[in-house]
This record gives C-alpha cells, structure tokens and sequence, in this order.
C-alpha cells in the first residue's frame, strides 16, 4: 500500500516537471520580427498582434515575455488558463524601464490648418490626445474658469451671458457640474436665445448657479494644448504647446479600450513588471477571471487603470498615476488589493464618471481585503467599499481634490466591514464650480463616511484622521442601522471630530415614514477627539425627525479635548429647531451619556493666526474656511443656540 502510494506521488511530480518542460516563453521586442518564432530573444517577435494569434493556444507555464526600454502599440488578449501550479505569465525582460503596453497611436501628415493650428487626417477618433506624453485639452470655453447657470432642469440650461447667434452651441459638449459630487457631460442639441437643450444628465439644476463650460468645437480652439477631431472628415487639428510644429514632437492619440484583456473564465494568469498607457477605458480589463495576480506594474495616463469582475485575484505592488477617472473598480469578491500607491487620480473634470465616481478605489464585492495602500490627491474618495470589507492599514492624504461632500473612505451596503489602523488627512474639497447660491457650498469632507443605504456590524477601530474641513468620522443612520461600533479612534483638528446623523432614515430598504427611529445601538468607546481652535466641535449629532431625541446608543471611555472653548458637544434637533451646545459634564448629566468619559481640564486663551511661516503657508485659509463652515452649518434661523 505504501509502495502504491509512493508510485502515485512519484507520477505526480513527474507529470509536473513534464508540463514545465513543454511549458514555452515567447519573447517580443521592439527590434524582433512577426515572421520569426519567438522562442528566443534572437527570434522575438514584434508585435502584440502576433502574439494574440497564439493567445488561446497558451498553456499553463507558458510566458510572454516583452523586452525593457520597449513600448508595443495594441490590445493584449489572455484567452487561455493556467492552472494553480504553473500559471499563465505575462512579463518582462531584459534591463531598462518597464515595457509599455500603449494604446495610443501616433499622429503623422500634418499641415497648417490656419496659424499655429495644424490638421491631420486620422483613422481612428481620439479620445485623447497627447504631445511628448502630456496630455492635451479638448477645445473649450472659456479656457480656464466657469461659466454659471442662471436656472435650469436636467436637460437644459439657461445662462444670459450666451449671447452667441442661434445656433451657435449645436452640436458642442456641456461639461456640468450639477451636485457637489458630480459632473455631468451632455450633448447640446439646441441653442436659442441664451438656453442650451442637452441630453439629460439626470440632476436638476434649478435656480443654483452651479459652474459649466463648453467644449469640442473647432471654433473654441484659441489657445496652445487644444485639440478638436471633426468625426465626419476624420480630421485632427492641433494647436501645440509653446507654438511647436507638431511634426517636430510626439502626437500620438488614445485610440484603444484596454491594454490587457483577460477573458471570461480565465484563470491562474499572472502580470508582472508591465507598465500601461493611453487606454481611453481600463489599460487592464478583466472580464470574469479568477485567480490573477497582478504585481510591479504601473499604469499612468488612462482612463481607468483596473476593472475586473471576478474573484479571488490579488492586486499588489502597483503604481497607479493620472487617470482620468476611479482609479481601479472591483466587482470582485475574495480579492486583495494590497501595498499600492494611487496618486493624481481622476484630477479633470468632465473626464471622469458621470453623476458616481471619480473614486481612488471602488470595490463592491464580498471578501475583498484593502490594506498597505496609499492614496494621494484623488479627486473624490480616496477609497469607497461595501459588503464585509476588511480595510487596515492604509493612508488616504487629500482626496476631494476635485469635488466635494464626500470621504477619505468611505463606506455602504455593508454587513461585518472592518475599518481599522488606517491615517486619512488634509481633506478639504473643491467648490470652486459649486453653485455660489447652493446652502451646501461649504467645505464638506469627511475621514470616514457612514453612507445612506445600509450598515450594519461595522467597526470603525484604531483609526487616526487629521485636518478636515468637515468630520473626522460622519456617522449616518438609515432606518436598518445596527451594531455598529466606532471605538479608538484619534480625531484631530478636523472641523468637528466626530459626526452622528439620523438624517438618511428616509433612504434605504427599511424607510418607513415618519422615519424616527427612537434608538440605536451603536458602541462610541475610547475615542480621543482633539479640537484645535474654539470653533471645532468635538462631537455633533442631528436628530432629525422627532421632537425626542434619539439614543444612539452607548458612549463611553471617551476623550473630549477643546481647551478653547469647553462647550465643544453640540447638538441640533431640526425638527424642533432646538440648537444647545454642552459641556461634557452638562451632557452627561442631561443625557445620562459618556458617563465614564473625560474632559481636558486644560483652558487656553482662543487664539487667532495672524502670519503664517514655513512650509504651510495655506493653515490661515484653512482655518478660516473651519469658522465659515461652523457658522454655515450652525443653521440657526430665527433661534440663536443656547449655551449650557
């Protein structure tokens, strides 16, 4: 019996080495031949094309391999599987930078069009277009600043300043921003008499001056980096940076969806040391793949950098850089997003998503783990996810570079979700094309943002946020919150550090009218929450659709920190209209809350910064917008607050 057993793992193991042995590398190179065989370096052949012809004829173990220091044009398709044992491998080789996968063309054929704009025909309509790898802007107006709406639905706009013959706008793009958290791009069918009819963007604008601009007509382009392509004559004009001839410098267009492509169902497939640009969609698609890795790869100057619907995959060690919009979407459950770097992400309006987007990192699936990653400058949420998430371990600085109301990280339709040991800092958002009479064109950003759906058995634990013009924790409720638990935390300097709404019962699957939910169970135990000048709070909470206040739930083992100002708890019942601001010890003794919970008994003389030195010359200004926004949200009406 044992010898049997014996046999049976010696045919194993051979079976293995004999697959490795048959198991090919194929080698590409900007210097090889399609006509050769690609088995070697000396033999490698050119082109991704050529290699999409044996895409599906791949076995496990199998390699591609393309040379350093070389960029191939075209759209890689994975069609085959590897097994757990011998994976699929796409890499690189040789010495110098990252191969590139580029799904840009370059432009040639030019002639002047009419002073420095020049023409060029065109096979394939561009998406973008780019000189010496920058990229360009699509014709616009004005060429910098916004216009302002004076009304409008979600299919047209008004704006008396459009004084331009009829007709004029037809056939342009609006690029709208029509909520704090969105632009919207629409199509002009019509312009008559100061209003463009657009397509719909699906929000509103009504009487709010919210901030526009039009684009993609040749006759806005008047100024150097801006392009127009005429689809009907398959022309490309161009006016270059710095006035240059661009038969002197690289143009080259994005003309291709994906870089990689792996197909549905694939699996065991590795991505290694490959570098991705210019892809007008995602540089890697997968489209139901399981067990993938992608690792040391780095993807710049794309639409999006991953989009995958699948799981078990493991993303790590990537550098991802100037997309224009999410920097990378899951779908996936049982996947791992790991020690990667987001930076510059989805930083130009009007090229990202649509009404929901603009996101560092996107993930909705179950499973799926975040952790070792950093993100910087995101143009709306750092990292947002859903489901029974695990997110540790992760540092988000400045997102809401481009748009505003929302979170570092943020979160909904979640059950079991565990956010802990993360850093998020210097979140101020972008209201520079808010509308100027919207009540909420403030500064609004919270750390970590409780979303409007569903939560339930959350931990929020461990985590430090810093300077945000907002909260550093915004806890909202809908109808179906529970168990919840938001212990440990360090909340510092932020315009108020810990936030507690009911105001979504309205939303979600339990909304039932008139949406007062008498009490909830969350835990609030060993969170430190550090004011930095006599206008942050502490701690605010809402109670939104009953006279009587809402329990929710149990305080306890906190720190309050406001030597300022010691009436740093606040609390705003709307639907009475009653405004009181608390010192711990008339909170706890009115609410019979927090009752373990202590206070610094540090007093200090408020302060006013008058100059600022070194390397933060912006803290006034920021400072400045806090105390705007408390005045803002005070929202007192005809009541003042009262002071207890």
């Amino acid at each position: 019996m044992r010898t049997n057993r014996y046999s049976l793992l010696l045919t194993a193991k051979l079976s293995l080495l004999a697959l490795n042995s048959l198991a090919t590398t194929y080698y590409v190179s900007p210097t090889g031949s399609d006509s050769n065989n690609g088995t070697s370096q000396a033999t490698a052949w050119q082109t991704i094309t050529r290699v999409n012809q044996i895409s599906s004829a791949l076995q496990p173990g199998d390699k591609v391999l393309f040379q350093k220091g070389g960029t191939y044009r075209g759209k890689l398709t994975i069609s085959s599987n590897g097994s757990a044992s011998s994976y699929i491998e796409v890499g690189a080789y040789g010495t110098g930078a990252r191969p590139v996968i580029s799904g840009s063309v370059a432009v040639t054929g030019w002639t002047v069009h009419s002073g420095n704009i020049w023409r060029a025909t065109v096979s394939q309509a561009p998406k973008q277009v780019y000189v010496d790898g920058q990229l360009m802007t699509i014709a616009r107006f004005p060429n910098a600043g916004w216009l302002r709406v004076d009304q409008g639905t979600s299919t047209s706009l008004t704006d008396s300043e459009l004084n331009q013959a009829n007709g004029y706008w037809n056939g342009a793009t609006a690029v709208i921003r029509t909520t704090n958290w969105s632009y919207d791009t629409a199509y002009v069918s019509n312009f008559s008499n100061g209003v463009l009819t657009h397509t719909s963007t699906g929000n509103s604008l009504q009487s709010y001056h919210w901030g526009y601009f039009l684009r993609n007509k040749l006759a806005l382009l008047d100024a150097p980096g801006e392009w127009f392509y005429d689809s009907a004559a398959g022309h490309l004009y161009l006016w270059c940076p710095n006035n240059a001839n661009p038969g002197n410098v690289l143009v080259e267009t994005a003309v291709l969806d994906n870089g990689i492509y792996v197909s549905y169902q694939r699996h065991h497939i590795k991505i290694d040391g490959i570098a991705m640009k210019h892809q007008y969609d995602a540089a890697l698609r997968l489209a139901g793949s399981t067990q993938l890795e992608a690792m040391n790869c780095t993807f710049s100057d794309t639409w999006q950098a991953i989009k995958s619907t699948g799981s078990q995959q493991n993303f790590h060690d990537l550098t991802i850089q100037r997309t224009y919009g999410t920097g990378v979407y899951l779908m996936d459950d049982n996947t791992t997003f790991s020690n990667n770097l987001l930076e510059d992400i989805a930083l130009q309006p009007g090229l990202g998503e649509p009404n929901w987007g603009y996101f560092g990192l996107r993930c909705t699936g179950s499973n799926v783990v975040i952790t070792g990653n950093r993100f910087e400058n995101i143009g709306y949420i750092g990292l947002v996810a859903e489901r029974n998430s695990l997110i540790e371990h992760n540092v988000v600085h400045e997102a809401l570079a481009t748009l505003n109301d929302g979170g570092g990280i943020a979160l909904d339709n979640a059950d079991g979700m565990i956010i802990r040991n993360n850093v998020v800092s210097d979140l101020t958002g972008n209201i520079e094309s808010s509308a100027t009479n919207y009540y909420n064109a403030v500064n609004m950003c919270h750390g970590i943002y409780f979303g409007n759906i569903s939560i339930k058995n959350t931990r929020v634990e461990a985590n430090t946020v810093a300077n945000c013009l907002g909260s550093g924790i915004h806890v909202d409720h809908t109808m179906v919150s529970t168990g919840n638990r938001i212990e440990n935390n360090i909340l510092f300097n932020n315009t108020i550090q810990l936030s507690i709404s009911d105001y979504s019962n309205y939303n979600g699957p339990g909304a039932t009218a008139p949406y007062h939910v008498a009490n909830f169970n969350d835990v609030y135990n060993g969170n430190v929450m550090y004011c930095m000048d006599k206008d942050q709070l502490c701690m605010r909470q809402y109670h939104v659709y009953g006279t009587n206040l809402v329990d929710y739930g149990t305080f306890t083992n906190n720190r309050y920190f406001n030597p300022y100002n010691d009436r740093s708890i606040y609390l705003h019942n709307t639907f009475s209209g009653t405004h009181k601001y608390y010192t711990l010890e008339r909170w706890q003794a009115d609410r019979s809350e927090d009752l373990n919970s202590t206070r610094s008994p540090l007093y200090l003389p408020d302060m006013d910064v008058t100059e600022t030195y070194g390397s933060n010359p912006d803290s006034q200004q920021r400072l400045q917008q806090q105390r705007e926004r408390m005045e803002r949200m005070a929202d007192t009406g005809p009541d003042q607050p009262q002071y207890l």
